[in-house]
């Protein structure tokens, strides 16, 4: 289910919120107003809004039903026009994905070229899993994947069991590349004592 929960970099557009309230109502064509609003990030009154126009679009017809059973239903024009709307939210998302992925080729690369191609990655998360992709295409040595978090530890990830992070050392690896964008400083000044037996500790920079 699209959502447009937890974004902070990326205002929601009109064509966000339609695409949303399109495909509530192809899943469920009973879900209430309240419901859709909340999927879409908006208030229930301008869910309201935008229903009316889908009737005025022809987009949408009503079911037969009271203000409490109302149910709703694409015609063939909303249900082109949702499918558009997808393709067009899928391209974009693409697009965002592969040059975010293209930044980290550039990381990653650079610390090759340092000569460091054996690593432990701290961190079982959504960057690390693209890390982990863009570090097997180059040809480098994933060792093991370490994450503090006690929930991931023992679980699989990329193939790999997650580790606790005083696993590190007896992995012998020449780094540590810290694979967290929000708390990588503060992960790699608590591995300082890796530093001072010889192993690098690195941050995702991009």
């Amino acid at each position: 289910m699209l959502s447009i929960d937890g974004l902070s970099f990326f205002q929601p557009t009109p064509d966000l919120r339609e695409l949303i309230l399109l495909m509530e109502i192809a899943k469920c064509p009973k879900l209430s107003q309240a419901k859709m609003a909340t999927s879409a990030g908006i208030r229930p009154s301008m869910a309201n809004g935008y229903l009316k126009q889908f009737v005025r679009r022809g987009l949408m017809r009503k079911g037969d039903g009271n203000h409490k059973n109302m149910s709703y239903h694409l015609t063939a024009e909303g249900e082109a026009r949702r499918v558009d709307l997808l393709w067009k939210y899928l391209n974009e998302t693409v697009g965002l994905y592969k040059r975010s992925k293209d930044e980290f080729v550039e990381a990653v690369r650079r610390l090759k070229d340092t000569g460091f191609t054996r690593l432990v990655l701290y961190g079982a998360g959504d960057t690390g899993e693209l890390v982990v992709a863009v570090a097997e295409k180059l040809q480098m040595v994933i060792l093991g994947i370490v994450d503090s978090d006690p929930r991931k530890q023992g679980t699989l990830f990329c193939g790999r069991t997650v580790l606790e992070p005083s696993k590190i050392l007896p992995l012998n690896p020449q780094a540590v590349l810290v694979t967290s964008l929000g708390y990588g400083h503060q992960i790699a000044a608590s591995l300082g004592y890796l530093e001072a037996a010889g192993v690098r500790v690195e941050t995702l920079k991009v």
